[in-house]
């Protein structure tokens, strides 16, 4: 599940694991990503692990990668965390093979005149090279211009000015006619006059297609309609974002009504 990151530097480090359990789950086309140990000569947050808050970055914002999980690395590593900064790029590779990796990001927090900078650089283990550099004063500037076709916007507080959200091509109810047009709504649900509300969170594409679909805070729960709800929005499609008047990936978040009669009016 997207989360939107709006205190993440308050968070305690056990807050912080917790919520990675509710990252997105991978699909098949995703990109094995390696995030090696930044090295760190200066860091700003206290309480979080820098290596931790690259993850949870990545894990909530990022579309299209699958981040080889911590433990992973640890055990191979005899739980020695090693740090890596962005001119190890031999290294790298080596660990690249070593786990599977389509890609690696290398990173270090430097102390600067300004205060601390984190630089970061993704290889691609395919084309053996540097793809892209990128820095900022923090993880998520630095990610998001790392991974500006695969950013999410919306999922963090960060929005820029000239951002507009996704949409539905027609409104909100159009889930609940699609699921009438279809015959899709629970038999008994319907029966018993039942109906259903829940917040949706959709990871939409450029081209409004849905990446990723969760549903926050089901009610009822345990009558059939999480799955009708999903294969909804799945089929559904969307106006993607924009930003600078160019389409971007974006979440749509919304609180959806499901009614056992289909002519609202």
């Amino acid at each position: 599940m997207i989360v939107t990151i709006s205190r993440l530097y308050r968070w305690t480090l056990p807050v912080l694991l917790l919520s990675l359990v509710s990252a997105r789950s991978a699909h098949a086309i995703d990109d094995r990503l390696l995030v090696l140990p930044p090295a760190v000569e200066a860091y700003p947050n206290e309480g979080i692990e820098p290596w931790d808050e690259l993850q949870f970055v990545l894990q909530q914002s990022v579309v299209n990668i699958s981040v080889i999980p911590a433990d992973s690395l640890l055990v191979v590593w005899y739980r020695d965390t090693l740090r890596f900064d962005t001119s190890r790029e031999a290294e790298a590779y080596q660990q690249a093979e070593r786990f599977g990796a389509d890609l690696v990001l290398l990173s270090e927090w430097l102390a600067t005149s300004d205060g601390p900078v984190l630089f970061g650089a993704l290889l691609d283990t395919w084309e053996y090279k540097r793809t892209r550099e990128s820095s900022g004063r923090t993880a998520l500037d630095m990610l998001q211009h790392l991974f500006p076709r695969r950013w999410v916007f919306g999922s963090t507080s960060e929005i820029p000015a000239d951002y507009i959200p996704p949409d539905w091509e027609t409104d909100k109810l159009a889930v609940h006619e699609y699921i009438h047009a279809y015959d899709l709504y629970p038999d008994e649900a319907m029966i018993r006059g039942i109906g259903a509300r829940v917040r949706v969170e959709v990871v939409v594409s450029q081209d409004g297609v849905p990446l990723d679909v969760q549903l926050v805070g089901m009610n009822p729960v345990d009558w059939g309609f999480e799955d009708v709800f999903r294969q909804a929005l799945w089929a559904l499609r969307y106006t993607p974002a924009t930003l600078d008047g160019e389409h971007v990936t974006g979440l749509l978040q919304q609180q959806i009504p499901l009614y056992p009669v289909r002519n609202r009016d």
